[in-house]
């Protein structure tokens, strides 16, 4: 659960945040990149460490039902994928 959180956050930072609240990419999804922390005075970081923890536990919850099924760099991959694009789709 650990590596879960630790994928997972550095993930949602670099892709999913993004694409969850960046700026509008043809008008359907965000577009991912950095420049969404640039404005620190009127970000709402209590919304980002919301959507961080929130998004560990949809990784997590998974966790159960791989264990022992699968091989630790497959969990790896799938906590990646979950954590940069399905959850903040």
């Amino acid at each position: 659960n650990l590596m879960d959180f630790c994928i997972g956050t550095v993930m949602f930072i670099l892709i999913g945040f993004g694409l969850f609240l960046g700026e509008d990419l043809v008008g359907i999804i965000g577009k991912p990149g950095f420049d969404i922390f640039t404005d620190y005075a009127n970000f709402d970081w209590s919304n980002f460490v919301f959507n961080l923890v929130f998004c560990a536990t949809t990784a997590t919850i998974v966790s159960g039902s791989m264990a022992e099924r699968t091989k630790f760099l497959s969990y790896c991959v799938y906590s990646a994928v979950i954590s940069a694009v399905i959850y903040p789709v």
